[in-house]
């Protein structure tokens, strides 16, 4: 197995078979915290996992963190990092990419469509690299948008290569994507937070009413946002309210699902 970089976390990655028997780990990280939040697997049972890293940090699991690329903690990069590294399923590096900027931004769920694209959500803080090319200065999604929030949730797609397609930039005050999954027909299907009036539709506002109205909400409240394959906003919902104390409600979406019939399940708190 192989030497922790830190103790401050990894991530690690281990597979076992159907009966439970080892067949391989992979350990990422470095020098600063490192976490691993989702992993998905394509038809291809390639293997992709996504979460955070800071500084530089081993992305491919050979126990180094110096193969520069994704690996390297450019000037873009100053704080925590999204990752997303693919892997076989023997367990051979496929290819890595690291997106964030100058604030704490994390991934937190990944999934495939049946092309086996990458898609990937989390939160994003700033001006932020989402396309993987090592800086954030490519204006649309990546710039800092008009509502400034605190965090705001994203979606960036890649294809089974990693090759960058297309991202959205959602947000308000502050949010977070925690889920994603695609249904048959390939449409993206995200949840998570959002605070204040949102940009639910990534047209760079938040006033095309509907969902994107807090009117009548106070405090986080869930969202569910559907997008098509190619990045072109589908339908959006917000739940929540304010607490009967008075206090502004904390509600959250922490888990989306599907049936074979592509109705839409949500799993959140309200409070």
């Amino acid at each position: 197995e192989q030497t922790a970089y830190t103790a401050q976390g990894d991530v690690v990655i281990s597979s076992f078979t159907t009966e439970g028997v080892f067949q391989w780990t992979k350990r990422l990280g470095g020098s600063n915290y490192s976490g691993g939040n989702s992993v998905t697997t394509d038809s291809n049972s390639n293997v992709i996992v996504t979460g955070y890293v800071k500084g530089d940090a081993d992305l491919n699991g050979n126990a180094t963190s110096t193969d520069g690329g994704a690996e390297t903690a450019s000037s873009t990069y100053q704080n925590n990092d999204i990752f997303l590294s693919s892997f076989t399923s023997t367990g051979t590096y496929k290819w890595s990419k690291r997106l964030g900027g100058a604030g704490a931004d994390f991934g937190l769920s990944v999934t495939t469509d049946n092309s086996n694209n990458v898609i990937v959500t989390g939160y994003v803080v700033g001006a932020a690299d989402l396309n993987g090319d090592g800086d954030s200065n490519d204006g649309g999604t990546e710039a800092t948008s008009s509502y400034a929030g605190t965090s705001e949730p994203f979606i960036s797609s890649f294809t089974t290569e990693g090759v960058y397609q297309w991202s959205q930039r959602l947000g308000a005050a502050s949010g977070a994507g925690r889920s994603i999954i695609t249904d048959s027909s390939d449409n993206i299907i995200v949840t998570g937070e959002v605070s204040g009036d949102a940009d639910l539709n990534g047209d760079g506002s938040t006033d095309s009413s509907g969902a994107e109205s807090a009117l009548g909400y106070g405090g986080n409240d869930i969202f569910v946002t559907s997008f098509s394959s190619a990045g072109t906003f589908k339908w959006s919902q917000r739940l929540g309210g304010s607490d009967a104390s008075g206090w502004p409600a904390e509600d959250i979406g922490y888990s989306v699902a599907r049936d074979a019939n592509d109705t839409i399940y949500n799993r959140a708190s309200v409070w």
